[in-house]
């Protein structure tokens, strides 16, 4: 039996004026984040749960083999890391007016022993382009949704 593993992003922008903009959408595990799952099942890895959001201005196309962002310009911790069900797990992040007031082109979540508050450390998870042009007259929720599912053989 096999078991796949997906992430799904749902992002909920909050404008100035009161209106609510709703946008969901697939996101690209990377090697180094499926590579990180084997490490945690073996030991190898000791710190297994994503400490960061980092929000970018790169716009080349996420690959597998991507550990970075193309250009990390802003790292939060996600406000909620939660269970939600059988084989997911929600981790959310609130960017508040104030934070990260550029044009957003990509996202990407890391992880593990080394990921800190500076830019391009620990282990990307998860990578996904995403075009907001952000000003302090909005905030942006960004919930990320990982799911394991038992699959055919």
């Amino acid at each position: 039996m096999k078991i796949g593993y997906k992430g799904k992003v749902k992002i909920t922008t909050w404008h100035g004026d009161g209106r609510v903009e709703v946008e969901e959408f697939d996101n690209l595990i990377t090697n180094a984040g499926l590579n990180f799952i084997r490490d945690v099942l073996i030991g190898e890895q000791t710190d297994g749960f994503i400490k960061y959001i980092a929000l970018g201005t790169g716009e080349v196309a996420p690959a597998d083999a991507d550990t970075t962002l193309g250009s990390e310009q802003f790292r939060k911790t996600p406000a909620i890391k939660q269970d939600d069900g059988l084989g997911r797990a929600e981790t959310i992040s609130y960017i508040n007016p104030n934070e990260g007031n550029f044009h957003i082109k990509e996202l990407g979540w890391f992880a593990g022993d080394s990921a800190t508050g500076s830019k391009d450390t620990g282990q990307l998870i998860a990578r996904v382009l995403y075009d907001r042009d952000k000003t302090n007259l909005e905030s942006i929720q960004i919930e990320r949704i990982d799911e394991f599912e038992r699959g055919g053989e």
